[in-house]
């Protein structure tokens, strides 16, 4: 089988386990195919926390499959803090800081797509430790503090971490946020259903956008293309067959489960 389309997660996640979560990046120097699109599997424990982080050539869109998150995203304007649950999307602009908590008595996942197939990611950590004690200083007003020092002593390179005390101040709606499972299905027959989180009803959305179906066993979707857009399925259970046509003329066939 080809590995230009299709990739297993399974494969990935044993090599990528950490003591409080799991992140795994596919980009095109895992699977050559991708263009413009990428894709990340981030699993957190209970009270377990993605590193603040932003991402300086690439948008994405996160689908909550498991658990419950507090999201915190940093505008150039203000401050966004909302609840995820399952089944809920939210977007994060290219360049926007963003932490990721989970706030369920349960390990969750969420899945993303980028509309980049090699992001470039900036660990706001990182950031701080590059800095010399005399410019953390002058920019942050700590000099005869010992800020600067008590951050290099605790310095971790884990981007993932636990978390004692559990903030409690995320609002349920956010401008970022908009719940997939519970949209209406533009689509439904016996045959399966469609609902889509796309720009016009999530005006936010710049580049991405997501569908979520079903198909019925022994049946199937139509044959389509997009002329603006890759695209990048991931199958959260099931078997089906999937048949694509090449620019060239070669058909490509492979057969695809869970993961």
């Amino acid at each position: 089988m080809s590995t230009n389309y299709y990739f297993n997660l399974d494969n990935y996640i044993e090599q990528n386990k950490k003591i409080y979560g799991n992140i795994v990046h596919i980009t095109s120097q895992e699977v050559k195919g991708l263009s413009r699109a990428s894709f990340v599997y981030l699993e957190l424990k209970s009270q377990s926390s993605l590193s603040p982080i932003w991402h300086t050539n690439a948008n994405k869109i996160g689908y909550c499959n498991s658990g419950k998150f507090l999201i915190t995203i940093r505008s150039p304007e203000k401050k966004d803090t909302f609840y995820l649950e399952k089944g809920d999307v939210f977007f994060v602009p290219m360049g926007f800081i963003h932490q990721i908590t989970n706030v369920d008595s349960e390990a969750g996942t969420i899945l993303f797509s980028f509309d980049c197939d090699l992001p470039k990611t900036m660990e706001l950590t990182k950031s701080v430790y590059s800095l010399n004690t005399s410019v953390f200083d002058n920019v942050f007003y700590s000099k005869g503090k010992p800020i600067l020092d008590h951050l290099k002593s605790a310095k971790t390179m884990e981007n993932i971490t636990f978390v004692n005390d559990i903030p409690q101040n995320g609002s349920n709606t956010s401008s970022y946020k908009f719940s997939l499972e519970s949209s209406p299905k533009i689509i439904e027959y016996k045959s399966g259903y469609l609902q889509e989180a796309v720009k016009n009803d999530f005006s936010i959305l710049e580049g991405l956008s997501i569908l979520r179906f079903s198909v019925e066993p022994g049946c199937a979707v139509e044959p389509h293309w997009h002329p603006n857009a890759s695209e990048l399925i991931f199958v959260l259970e099931g078997h089906s067959k999937i048949s694509m046509l090449e620019p060239e003329g070669d058909v490509t066939e492979f057969e695809v489960r869970k993961n």
